[in-house]
């Protein structure tokens, strides 16, 4: 029976979803803080590495931070900590670092080399633009923030540049005891350095990647991806998109150019859709893609998933936008799911307890086909489909 290793939270579901691939095929995904009550059981499920979806990315930042501080109290000692944050920063980064700085000191490392977001001279920068240079946060209360310290301004931080860890020059990192370490990285090597250099006893912070660099440290076993039956089910599909970001937009025309019936939503009157309307779709897509929500709009992914609720029984489901496929899985009182495969960087399959399978992908990920191949993975009975699969 494998030994409960590593706790890694994370804010949404799909942030979850990506850490539990780079974990490994088995990781169990809990919906919601666990009470101290259900700490024993989760400890006893055959996995190495448990993910638990905090569900506090778009939470007030007092509030995210006490669902944190709660949180880490009940870790049990012994068990590497790792905090999943957004690539791009959004979410409650700050506050909730800043509440797991409290208990032991945190190495931040957000960059993603792999979909060119790196962190060079403590600025996040997305295909070589600086964060604040581009529109990834028009839908934010906040202003992007210049510089990743600006995340902190009342906390204990420092930087290491990617000059230094290049360079082997890590006594910052292995000497680092309290608050808060940015680290620069611009490809997967340097996550490598860094996880190699941090404190045991240090929480590490950063994206998918990071968590990949984790894993390789750690891992004892790992396999290559692979060419895998994946059986498809019988279920129906139904794709919830619940991002307007222009990676979503591109992805819906693409299922529009191929066929698949889109029910558009109207961010400003979302109605209850009737699954009778719609059972002769084996493959069903609702989206908020090319509208202008308020992305912090009251209700807006309640009221999405409230819509989808009833089409959604008995369908298996494409998930993209992490609070949205949050909201679905809620409404459909699913509470743990678990790590079958990953069919692209940031596109997960997990399973409920029910056998029902899910798919979930951050909103701003993909290429124009990424959808369609979410759809596809479900749906082509027996097919051979690469996915990336690895077990500890």
């Amino acid at each position: 029976m494998a030994e409960l290793r590593l706790l890694a939270i994370a804010d949404d579901l799909t942030g979850a979803g990506e850490v539990a691939s780079a974990c490994g095929a088995g990781t169990r995904v809990v919906l919601g803080t666990p009470t101290p009550e259900q700490w024993d059981g989760l400890q006893r499920h055959n996995t190495s590495a448990l993910v638990v979806d905090t569900g506090t990315r778009d939470a007030d930042p007092e509030d995210a931070a006490t669902v944190i501080t709660s949180l880490i109290r009940e870790i049990p000692d012994g068990i590497t900590v790792f905090k999943k944050v957004d690539s791009l920063l959004r979410g409650n980064t700050g506050a909730e670092i800043k509440a797991l700085s409290a208990r032991s000191p945190v190495v931040l490392a957000p960059a993603l080399p792999d979909i060119d977001r790196t962190v060079e001279g403590g600025i996040l920068r997305i295909a070589r633009r600086a964060l604040v240079e581009t529109t990834l946060w028009d839908h934010e209360k906040n202003p992007a923030p210049e510089r990743v310290t600006d995340l902190f301004p009342h906390t204990d931080v420092a930087e290491i540049s990617i000059d230094d860890i290049r360079a082997g020059r890590l006594d910052a990192l292995q000497q680092h005891r309290a608050g808060v370490l940015v680290c620069d990285a611009i490809a997967d090597s340097d996550l490598d350095a860094i996880v190699s250099a941090a404190p045991l006893n240090a929480v590490l912070a950063g994206s998918r990647a990071l968590a990949e660099a984790l894993d390789r440290r750690d891992s004892v076993r790992t396999a290559p991806s692979q060419n895998t039956d994946i059986p498809a089910s019988d279920r129906q599909v139904l794709v919830v998109v619940g991002t307007a970001s222009s990676a979503a937009v591109a992805q819906i025309d693409e299922l529009k150019s191929r066929g698949y019936p889109v029910i558009d939503l109207d961010p400003e009157c979302i109605s209850t859709l009737n699954p009778d309307t719609h059972v002769a779709n084996h493959v069903l897509v609702v989206s908020l893609a090319g509208s202008t929500p308020n992305a912090h709009a009251p209700h807006l992914a309640q009221d999405v998933a409230h819509a989808v609720a009833a089409i959604a029984v008995g369908r298996n489901l494409v998930l993209t936008g992490g609070e949205t496929a949050r909201k679905v899985l809620d409404v459909l009182d699913i509470r743990m799911l678990t790590h079958v495969a990953t069919v692209e960087p940031g596109l997960v399959e997990l399973t409920a307890d029910s056998g029902r399978r899910v798919i979930t992908r951050p909103g701003s990920f993909g290429s124009r086909y990424s959808l369609a191949r979410a759809i596809r993975h479900l749906t082509t009975p027996n097919a051979r489909q690469r996915t990336h699969i690895r077990d500890r």
